[in-house]
């Protein structure tokens, strides 16, 4: 088939040069976050608590840009609509329930707005029961975990102590509260097309299903699950914010500019972070939890961090797919794999005087302490511990 000639010129646009990026990503830490993985699908992104920049960023499966240069073929775009989507940037696109991982913002909730104290006590008998209602909400622990504080709910992730304190704040101050914190807001990062997600709220629910919020809702609210939709870009700017003393900033990736040759380098501007705590007594609170997680017998996620020779502040997240049915626990090694949990870590450290915050999500991945958490220690360690040195000189 021959080429068709062109009938005439109209106009011509010579090429320009762009703008030279300077990029806050550290190459190293990049390639540490892919290799993290494994090889599982997921997403990543590394925060600089005290400015947003972006350390890494990862949303996996990946694919190679250079398919598209002088145009993409048939064969190689069939292959790119995967059920992976590996053109689906996870980060700041893919919305997913945060789990577990709302755990310490609903404790900077309720410490904040006067409801709880670091000392009080909740009794965790295994379910959790709403007035006047049979269907009982379940701790992951059969039988319970006795009562335990702020600290403990957060080491054990005690789902009765967050049951019963969303419904004691109850969904209008949860989405005031939470509306702060950046949730269910684009976090303005120098990128196209991110999302919004979803902060759950009766105004939200009427608008999108017509119906009245129930106080089964709020219950749900509480442990990250029901109508949450959060990004890992929402999840790593809400904990760099922990690990900054309490202030967000905007996450970025451009650091400095050069409009062309000859021209001078300009450091990009960066709006002043937003603090957003105010009682730095309960912020430090909600990190001895975080920090518990990871270093104290009880805590869920100190498998992975057996070894490091630094403090990690850390709390993993598992987002359910399916609900269960009747009486019956999920085990989410049984399910089929498209239905098995997301699983989410949240970390920063080190956790006396933070350089990095992280956020992990691995798809279908059973577990946020078995699966995520083991990504995040590896991501960690490539940015606090020394290269290994190459032994094959």
């Amino acid at each position: 088939m021959s080429r068709a000639a062109p009938l005439g010129v109209v106009r011509r646009h010579d090429a320009k040069p762009g703008a030279d990026l300077w990029l806050s990503v550290d190459m190293r830490l990049q390639q540490a976050m892919v290799d993290a993985f494994e090889g599982q699908d997921g997403a990543a992104v590394a925060l600089d608590p005290a400015t947003g920049e972006v350390l890494a960023m990862v949303s996996l499966p990946g694919y190679d840009p250079n398919l598209f240069i002088n145009g993409i073929s048939h064969k190689d775009w069939q292959a790119l609509q995967a059920p992976a989507r590996p053109l689906f940037n996870r980060n700041v696109l893919g919305g997913f329930p945060p789990g577990s991982t709302i755990k310490p913002f609903m404790a900077l909730a309720g410490l904040e707005l006067g409801l709880i104290t670091p000392e009080e006590t909740v009794l965790s008998t295994g379910e959790f029961f709403l007035p006047g209602q049979p269907r009982g909400y379940r701790d992951w622990r059969p039988g319970g975990h006795g009562y335990v504080d702020l600290r403990e709910s957060l080491a054990q992730s005690v789902n009765t102590y967050y049951f019963k304190l969303a419904v004691e704040l109850g969904v209008d101050r949860i989405d005031s509260y939470f509306g702060r914190l950046g949730f269910g807001e684009r976090t303005g990062i120098d990128l196209v097309g991110e999302i919004e997600g979803v902060r759950p709220s009766r105004v939200w629910k009427r608008r999108r299903f017509n119906q009245e919020w129930f106080p089964g809702d709020t219950v749900n609210v509480g442990i990250g699950q029901g109508y949450w939709v959060t990004t890992p870009l929402q999840m790593a700017q809400a904990t760099a914010m922990l690990a900054s003393g309490g202030v967000r900033h905007r996450p970025h990736l451009v650091s400095a500019s050069q409009a062309g040759f000859n021209q001078p380098k300009v450091q990009e501007p960066q709006p002043p972070g937003v603090r957003v705590v105010q009682d730095d007594g309960h912020l430090a609170a909600v990190r001895d939890g975080l920090v518990a997680v990871m270093h104290s017998p009880t805590g869920s996620g100190r498998a992975s961090a057996v070894g490091a020779s630094y403090l990690i502040a850390g709390k993993s997240g598992t987002a359910q797919r399916t609900s269960r049915k009747g009486l019956e626990r999920m085990d989410p090694k049984q399910l089929p794999f498209h239905l098995r949990h997301q699983a989410w870590f949240i970390a920063y450290a080190p956790a006396d005087n933070p350089t990095i915050a992280v956020a992990v999500l691995v798809e279908h991945g059973g577990s946020g302490s078995g699966a995520a958490a083991p990504v995040a220690r590896r991501i960690l360690d490539a940015w606090l511990l020394p290269p290994p040195e190459d032994t094959s000189r």
